[in-house]
């Protein structure tokens, strides 16, 4: 997937910063501040808004717990 200035856009308007170190952008979610469905929301907002995933082929999926 290629990150266009569009996408970059959308991801910056989502609250996210630009790389730092890593090649990763990134955004703190507060412990307590937000709830799990509502952190869902927005990850699958941001597969398809940003990704464009429409959930026509399978998601895969990795955390650092593996």
């Amino acid at each position: 997937m290629v990150l266009t200035p569009e996408r970059i856009t959308r991801l910056h308007t989502a609250g996210f910063a630009d790389p730092g170190r890593a090649p990763n952008f990134s955004k703190t979610y507060l412990a307590g501040k937000i709830d799990d469905t509502a952190l869902a929301a927005e990850v699958l907002t941001l597969l398809h808004d940003v990704y464009g995933y429409y959930g026509g082929s399978r998601l895969t999926v990795k955390t650092e717990e593996g």
